[in-house]
């Protein structure tokens, strides 16, 4: 599908001011990634469509990818996660 060779998806990859095209201090998410590759640009071939059965393919194995990184941050962040949501009901309490 990709005949370019393009990288595709890394966790590593620094998101870039819109303006002056800089990186920023951020990665970029699974979600954002795949986002703005299917998006549908002015001037850019949608040699993505013309695959129909694989297309189809490929919105299911990047939803799985994305999902898995949610899943991913949830269980490596537990006790932050825990702490805020102890934080938000001391404060529900308190009122």
């Amino acid at each position: 599908m990709f005949c370019w060779g393009d990288d595709g998806y890394s966790i590593n990859i620094s998101q870039r001011d819109p303006t002056t095209k800089l990186p920023l201090n951020k990665t970029v998410s699974s979600a954002s990634f795949y986002s703005y590759r299917i998006m549908i640009k002015e001037g850019e071939d949608k040699y993505l469509v013309n695959y129909r059965a694989l297309y189809s393919q490929y919105f299911v194995d990047e939803y799985a990818k994305i999902e898995t990184e949610r899943l991913n941050y949830i269980k490596n962040k537990q006790a932050k996660l825990r702490a805020d949501s102890y934080i938000h009901l001391k404060d529900a309490i308190g009122r």
